[in-house]
């Protein structure tokens, strides 16, 4: 799975690996790997550890040409390959297209997140940096969990991602 996030005004590197960080500290699957004991997998959550933002720059390129390598660097993520039992199954780099115009790319192995979950955690990375670069706020002050629930759910609903209309749909009655 890939994202990417865009980030604007003056960058701020250490806010950026702190928003990814609180995120992976939240949230066990992103800690997680998958070993083989005797045959069987296991699933293993590590602690807390440091996951650096790999920094790309591609300012030198010409704004025309900032789509296309994006597409690039993307389809180059998806074929690099993720080891389950070692390291992480997620990956962060930020693509740095301008003084204050810059995309944060993340890569997930599919078995820890599919197309709404990336995208839960693309809306965290890029409301979780703004907290900490414009606003001045802690992650308590930003992220109260019942607070943050109800962000999410709102902007799913908005975007029209979650159905508020859910209906029982009675079984159907098996044919002869």
């Amino acid at each position: 799975m890939i994202g990417g996030v865009g980030l604007s005004g003056q960058l701020d590197m250490v806010a950026l690996e702190r928003t990814i960080n609180e995120i992976v500290s939240r949230h066990e699957i992103l800690r997680t790997t998958f070993v083989n004991i005797d045959g069987r997998p296991l699933q293993v959550v590590a602690g807390s550890r440091p996951l650096t933002v790999d920094p790309l720059d591609l300012r030198t390129l010409p704004a025309s040409e900032h789509d296309a390598a994006i597409e690039q660097l993307a389809s180059e993520e998806l074929r690099h390959t993720f080891d389950l039992s070692k390291g992480r199954l997620l990956r962060v780099k930020l693509l740095r297209l301008g003084e204050d115009k810059h995309v944060a790319l993340v890569a997930m192995h599919h078995i820890i997140s599919d197309g709404l979950s990336i995208g839960i955690f693309l809306r965290e990375v890029e409301e979780l940096y703004a907290a900490y670069t414009r606003h001045g706020l802690s992650k308590e002050e930003w992220f109260g969990p019942r607070y943050y629930r109800l962000r999410v759910i709102k902007g799913l609903i908005e975007e029209g991602k979650l159905d508020t209309n859910l209906r029982r749909v009675a079984p159907k009655a098996a044919s002869s």
